[in-house]
């Protein structure tokens, strides 16, 4: 039997050769995917490999490298390549011929002194939003859905919506730059004072405010489409760089309460870039960022709630970088309308080269999907050898889970790196940093030693799936640490570290099926302090992307404060044992 091989990618490298994109950031989340037969093989982020974090201007070249090794194939077996962005529509858009040859194209992407001077494969260049519309509707487990894909920009759509039909995907409805809620949101990230490129500050500093700031003044939504109470000045003009112009657009919505963007981000650091302990933040500010909060989920609620009236369909995935928002997500889960919901991992644009992947397998059916640990592992004499190389003291356990608990239950913070690495922003288990959430100030430790972030940014559990009903209120299923809960009153005295201010947790429920030796060392801990939780962030320090490699580990671990590291069954311990 003949299997479709596939490589889908994300991410391109000086865009202005082939057409104009004024002022316009590069693109962001350069990954790449390989699908074989409907079977997902193997996913990355270039970031990991590169270490350049959201993976700017590039080319996926190292995780092409990665998914085609774990294949044990070359680049001349690949069927075909998946772009996740229309570039010759693109190029239509901004009055540009696209006349660029395949043979150019693949060369650019793929240098010969690297893949080889054979002839490339065929590149087929994918709609944005129906790459992310993809990717959602064929990793749930939903025959019927309602997908809505929002995000900044993809070609001319922010928001678009979906159903199925055969299987199929129909677009219903689809909004342009001038409403997106995801360039409303960067503005907003940044009129706080806070990098718009990183917006889960925001949200997560929306608990501590009050929504003064009434949602509509700013949107309404009419027979499923978003649209603009004050549209006058954001008419968009065909060579003006959209994202730029919707900034000053809510820019200037902004003044209308507070008189001008904080300048917070030049202040509250020290010069080595570590935050100073104590950041004071105007009230102001922080209700400007519960009211855009406040209003992000009462659109795409309503939205919601007309796309399941307007269809009859009750199933309802998410993807867009927007569907990171894990607060969102959760007032959509508890939408009463809403039976079952899937939020697409990697809803970011990483996750659109799965989508593009999937457009081009020439799939009857949906991909076969198990889970999101796709990307490397090391073996135990890759370990070893890395380890003898640093010169650092090491020792080996058969049983490391219940010696790591141990360490857990007496305070210390551990760098935890097994199997293969996460795809997807949130780290799961396999590259995260953990420590016990029994402990209060455990949250300050982490961001002031470790993380070196705002000490707002509250930290995820991850909870054994068996007891998920005894610290969320209305369970459900969370596996990939992207849906807000409130932790029942009762519970929150036993897992200070991680419930934020307003009593909210973002939870991994973990699965002895998904993840055995996680589930085994959040046991253990159990075990021992009557507590089925961890604290769980990613493997990382600010501004870096989540470990790949055992090198990686090892040298993130002896730039902060953790006191212990595992890779995989060996614990290294800064000083003598």
């Amino acid at each position: 039997m003949i299997k479709i091989k596939v490589l889908g990618i994300s991410g391109w490298k000086d865009l202005n050769r082939y057409f104009t994109r004024t002022n316009t950031l590069p693109l962001h989340d350069a990954a790449a995917t390989l699908i074989i037969d409907g079977n997902i093989i193997a996913l990355a982020e270039e970031e990991r490999f590169t270490r350049q974090k959201y993976g700017y201007d590039c080319f996926p070249i190292n995780s092409t490298l990665y998914c085609l090794a774990e294949a044990g194939l070359n680049l001349q077996d690949i069927d075909k390549i998946a772009v996740y962005w229309d570039m010759p529509f693109s190029a239509q858009l901004k009055g540009k011929r696209w006349n660029t040859s395949q043979q150019e194209l693949s060369d650019t992407i793929f240098p010969p002194k690297i893949f080889g001077d054979l002839k490339k494969p065929k590149l087929e260049f994918v709609n944005h939003h129906y790459s992310h519309a993809l990717s959602a509707y064929c990793c749930s487990e939903f025959d019927d859905a309602l997908v809505f894909v929002i995000d900044g920009q993809g070609e001319i759509s922010s928001t678009t919506l979906w159903k199925t039909k055969d299987k199929k995907l129909v677009k219903l409805r689809e909004m342009d730059s001038s409403v997106s809620l995801g360039y409303f949101y960067e503005s907003l990230t940044e009129y706080i004072g806070l990098e718009p490129n990183e917006p889960g500050k925001t949200m997560g500093l929306a608990a501590y405010g009050i929504p003064t700031i009434p949602f509509d003044e700013f949107f309404k939504i009419d027979d499923g489409i978003i649209m603009l109470k004050n549209p006058a000045s954001i008419g968009m003009k065909k060579d003006f760089d959209e994202q730029q112009q919707t900034r000053d657009y809510w820019f200037k919505e902004f003044s209308r309460y507070l008189k001008e963007p904080n300048k917070i981000v030049s202040e509250f650091r020290s010069k080595d870039c570590k935050i100073k302990k104590n950041i004071t933040l105007s009230q102001e500010y922080i209700n400007l960022a519960a009211s855009g909060q406040r209003t992000l989920e009462d659109v795409v609620l309503r939205l919601v709630d007309w796309g399941i009236k307007e269809t009859g369909i009750h199933n309802v995935c998410i993807a867009g970088g927007v569907g990171l928002n894990c607060v969102m997500n959760g007032k959509i889960l508890q939408h009463k309308l809403v039976d079952n919901l899937f939020i697409q991992p990697i809803a970011h644009d990483a996750g659109a080269a799965m989508g593009a992947a999937i457009a081009c397998s020439e799939l009857t059916d949906k991909v076969k999907f198990f889970n999101f640990y796709l990307g490397p592992e090391f073996s135990k004499d890759n370990i070893k050898e890395d380890l003898d190389k640093s010169k650092i003291n090491y020792k080996y356990y058969d049983r490391i889970e219940e010696k790591v608990a141990e360490l857990l239950c007496d305070g210390y913070l551990i760098g935890w790196f097994q199997g293969r690495m996460e795809a997807g922003p949130r780290a799961l288990g396999n590259r995260s940093i953990l420590a016990n959430p029994t402990i209060k100030n455990i949250k300050d430790i982490i961001n002031d030693n470790v993380k070196f972030r705002e000490n707002w940014r509250p930290f995820a559990p991850s909870i054994l799936e068996e007891y998920k009903d005894e610290f969320l209120e209305n369970a459900a299923d969370s596996p990939y640490m992207i849906l807000s809960f409130t932790v029942p009153e009762n519970s929150r005295s036993k897992i200070p570290g991680v419930v934020h201010v307003d009593g909210s947790v973002r939870p991994q429920t973990v699965s002895k099926k998904t993840n055995q030796k996680y589930w085994n060392l959040i046991n253990e801990f159990y075990k021992l302090t009557g507590v089925p939780v961890l604290l769980n962030t990613s493997f990382n320090v600010k501004g870096e992307p989540i470990v790949c490699t055992p090198n990686d580990a090892i040298k993130t671990f002896f730039s902060c404060g953790l006191d212990y590291l595992t890779i995989g069954n060996y614990l290294i311990k800064k000083g003598d044992f």
